[in-house]
Parts: C-alpha cells; sequence; structure tokens
C-alpha cells in the first residue's frame, strides 16, 4: 500500500492528514467531543444529581465517566463525523474561492493592463522628445522612465 506520508523514522500514515487542514480535524473533533460532554453533564444536573454544591464534584466525576464511556463506545463515529464534517467544508471552500480567485486574477491582470498602457505612453512620449532634441541638435540627458514602484 504505497503512500507519500511517510515520516522521517519511515512510519506510515494510517489517516494521511493535510498538514494544512491538522487545526480543523483537531478542533472539530475535540468540539464534537466537548458537546457530548456538555450534553452529558447537562443531563446529570437536569436529573438532579447535583443538587447541592458538596455534590457537585461527585456529579463531574460521574459525569466525565460517562463521557468517557461514550467516547470510547463511538469513537469511530466520531472520528468518521469529522473526517465528514471537515472534508464537507474543504469541498464547500473548494467550490467558492476558485470563483474568488478568479475575480481576484481578473483584477490583477486589468491591472496589469493598465499598468502596460501607462507604461508604453510614458515610454512612448519619451521618445518622442529624444527624437526632437535629435532633429535640433540638442543633447538629450533625460532618463529611460522606469516603473513605478508603487505597482
Amino acid at each position: 500500500m504505497p503512500n507519500n506520508c511517510q515520516n522521517r523514522e519511515g512510519r506510515e500514515a494510517i489517516f494521511a492528514i493535510e498538514p494544512s487542514l491538522r487545526v480543523w480535524y483537531f478542533g472539530v473533533f475535540f468540539g464534537i467531543i466537548a458537546a457530548i460532554a456538555a450534553a452529558v453533564s447537562w443531563q446529570e444536573i437536569s436529573a438532579g444529581n447535583c443538587g447541592e454544591w458538596s455534590a457537585l464534584p461527585g456529579c463531574a466525576e460521574a459525569a466525565l465517566d460517562r463521557t468517557s464511556a461514550i467516547v470510547a463506545d463511538r469513537f469511530l463515529a466520531i472520528a468518521a463525523a469529522t473526517v465528514f464534517i471537515v472534508d464537507m467544508g474543504e469541498f464547500i471552500m473548494g467550490l467558492i474561492l476558485p470563483t474568488r480567485k478568479t475575480r481576484a486574477q481578473k483584477i490583477r491582470e486589468e491591472g496589469r493592463e493598465e499598468g502596460g498602457v501607462q507604461m508604453y505612453a510614458r515610454m512612448a512620449a519619451w521618445n518622442e522628445r529624444r527624437l526632437e532634441a535629435e532633429r535640433k541638435g540638442e543633447p538629450f540627458t533625460e532618463s529611460f522612465p522606469k516603473p513605478d514602484a508603487s505597482r
């Protein structure tokens, strides 16, 4: 099973996660686990198991135990949901971003064309002044026009 994602020690990755998306995968994964923990904690509080402040540590421990059990039982489902959410987000952004990139490229190209036209006009005017000085026999010391540094 060839895989391009080999690290320095020669180990092969089972799940090859693109480095640019690694933060998203882990963020969504732990976000799902946090949502499960919040739901379990809410259920413990709603059930009345945490009626007094003195019962709060035991209630938190029970919620943590239940959360751990749920995550352990459903780990692959959580991992699959994570992959699905991030991949769908990447897919949707893949549909949106090329349109934005194309617009940005068009704007850049228009700017280049406009800059090119302006530079050509400056060069033509410089050449006219040079030829005029040459016809009159006068020395021409004006330097060749340079592109704007602001572009």
